[in-house]
C-alpha cells in the first residue's frame, strides 16, 4: 500500500480543526489571565497557523516509500503534540474550560494513535497502516 498525504495530514487537521478558527493575528499574548475568547482564539489560530506551515513544509513521501511517510509522520506528530502544548498554556475563559480541555483531549487522541501509523509503516504492514490510518479519519 503506497504511503497517501492523508497519513501525515490528520494529525494537524484535528487540531486545527478544533482549536482554530479564522483570527489572523501571529502570536498569542503572553499572559497568565483568562483571555476573553476572541482574545484565546487570536492566539490559538497563531499556533494553528504556525503549525500548518510547518506540516505543509515536511512536503509529501515519495509513494513507494514507506520509511519516508512513517519519518514525516512522526514529525508531524511531534510538531502536532508542541502546538498541543502551546494551546494548553493558553488561559481560556472558565466558561469555555470544558470545552477547550475536550477538544484538547481529542487531539491527545490523535496524537497516541498516530503511533501505530508510523509503526505499521515501518514495517511495510498494509492491513496495518489501513488500520491505523482509519483511526486518524
Amino acid at each position: 500500500m503506497p504511503p497517501r498525504r492523508l497519513v501525515l495530514i490528520p494529525l494537524a487537521l484535528a487540531l486545527s480543526a478544533a482549536s482554530c478558527s479564522s483570527s489572523k493575528h501571529s502570536e498569542p499574548p503572553p499572559t497568565t489571565a483568562p483571555l476573553t475568547k476572541a482574545s484565546y482564539i487570536t492566539a490559538a489560530n497563531a499556533i494553528c497557523r504556525t503549525l500548518n506551515d510547518k506540516v505543509g513544509a515536511l512536503g509529501q513521501p515519495p509513494a513507494d516509500d514507506m520509511t519516508k511517510a512513517a519519518e514525516l509522520n512522526d514529525e508531524t506528530k511531534t510538531l502536532t503534540a508542541d502546538a498541543l502544548e502551546r494551546l494548553r498554556a493558553l488561559p481560556a475563559e472558565p466558561s469555555e474550560a470544558a470545552t477547550v480541555s475536550a477538544i484538547y483531549d481529542k487531539v491527545d487522541r490523535v496524537v497516541t494513535d498516530a503511533g501505530p501509523l508510523s509503526t505499521a509503516l515501518r514495517a511495510g504492514d498494509a492491513q496495518a497502516v489501513a488500520t491505523a490510518q482509519s483511526k486518524l479519519e
